[in-house]
């Protein structure tokens, strides 16, 4: 690492001539490449890298450069990508206006916002929904109509990465209640997965709810401090995702109202143990799994015991269960509630998402634009009785027979702690 020798022993005879590291050196040329385009050959890049090593004095870094820098196909290569690359996003962007223009004769939320970052230095991004999504999250308002099933429902967020070419897609996904269906009320592609994204997703979403509250012919008085008002939020453990929610929500719905996905709780702990020898695998593997299932705060604490006693031997564990320790009031039912899915649905939304290749920018915007009729359409014949639930979801009924579960074994379990 950091450009420093290892040794290499070998038994025996050993010819082999030592090759470099291809991918490590096109990682290396790649960012000085993008900002040399079109002003210097290949070349001349070369002797303009060993040129300012010289300058300092520094003769080994000299030779380094040179011996970097001298294949010319490679370097011709990587030019033609990024080449290629920058301007395949102008068309794309340019693709996506024509998009735009077509879709917003039919509904102005099917892209209702995008921007190209070339043109004013900020993020590129490409935001769509559907006037009926949005009246969806309007119906979802956790302080609106309690009698209204949809207002009670929590929102899953997640980012698919595979999806659009030299994009990642940032999308907000509801299961139905009635129709036991996974619904996604929104998606922004970006070309990173940071805070500054995610927080530009939930105020275009806000944006949009306000805009509606103001009526098609924008004649209702509307609400401008409004916003998208779910019971809670599901996602992972990334922390652009909290930090988004608190700039745009608040730190008490960042903190009381996001909960963390417990399958990566799960496959996080079967990662740690094939580290560690096998005398405690099948121990942690078990305390992590009651830890998903105990609701008694009491019981919980018992098992972290358990666990930061198995850590005290097997040292490599001790910064894992205290960082989990510190998740734990959004992670784990003790703490955030048994009423909760235990994963983040989002996830099994973007696998049905995704197509088998990546598509392009504006190929991903029509792609939307189908679902967004689909889901649209599937809801309006749903509320008129002609449409049955297609899901596979848990019925109104078996809900509330395991919540009522839930809360007579949580009795038990107090009890049993308290004598």
């Amino acid at each position: 690492e950091a450009g420093g020798l290892v040794v290499v022993y070998h038994i025996g005879k050993h010819n082999c001539i030592p090759k470099v590291n291809c991918r490590r050196r096109r990682e290396q040329m790649e960012d000085i490449i993008r900002q040399n385009i079109g002003r210097v050959a290949p070349e001349a890049l070369r002797r303009e890298r060993v040129m300012l090593k010289l300058k300092k004095n520094d003769i080994e870094g000299a030779v380094e450069e040179a011996r970097l820098w001298n294949d010319r196909r490679l370097v011709e290569n990587v030019q033609a990508e990024e080449y290629t690359s920058s301007h395949e996003d102008l068309n794309s962007f340019e693709a996506v206006g024509i998009v735009k223009r077509t879709s917003d004769k039919w509904d102005p939320f099917l892209i209702y916002e995008a921007n190209n970052g070339s043109l004013n230095r900020g993020m590129d991004y490409v935001f769509s929904t559907s006037r009926r999504m949005v009246k969806l999250m309007i119906e979802m308002d956790a302080d609106g109509d309690l009698d209204n099933p949809l207002s009670s429902q929590c929102v899953y967020l997640d980012t698919a990465h595979s999806r659009v070419k030299n994009f990642k897609s940032i999308a907000l996904w509801v299961m139905h209640p009635a129709m036991n269906k996974l619904f996604r009320l929104a998606n922004m592609d970006v070309r990173h997965e940071r805070t500054a994204e995610i927080q530009k997703f939930f105020e275009l979403i806000n944006k949009a709810c306000r805009e509606v509250l103001k009526g098609e012919d924008g004649s209702c008085p509307g609400d401008d401090s409004y916003v998208f008002n779910p019971s809670f939020f599901i996602c992972d453990e990334f922390a652009g995702n909290f930090a988004a929610i608190r700039n745009v929500y608040g730190d008490k719905v960042a903190r009381q109202g996001v909960k963390a996905c417990q399958w990566h709780f799960k496959h996080d702990a079967q990662k740690r143990v094939r580290k560690i020898g096998p005398k405690y695998r099948e121990a942690i593997l078990d305390i992590v799994n009651k830890m998903c299932q105990v609701e008694c705060v009491s019981d919980y604490e018992e098992l972290h015991t358990q666990l930061s006693q198995i850590a005290e031997e097997e040292t490599s564990l001790k910064k894992w269960v205290k960082w989990w320790y510190v998740k734990r009031s959004h992670t784990f039912p003790a703490f955030r509630g048994s009423d909760v899915s235990g994963s983040n649905l989002a996830e099994v939304g973007n696998a049905s998402w995704k197509r088998s290749h990546k598509l392009r920018l504006a190929d991903a915007c029509w792609d939307d634009i189908a679902s967004q009729f689909t889901q649209t359409q599937d809801l309006d014949e749903f509320y008129r009785n002609r449409l049955k639930s297609q899901g596979r979801g848990k019925t109104q009924k078996q809900i509330q027979a395991c919540d009522i579960k839930s809360q007579k074994k949580k009795s038990r379990e107090i009890c049993r702690a308290h004598g």
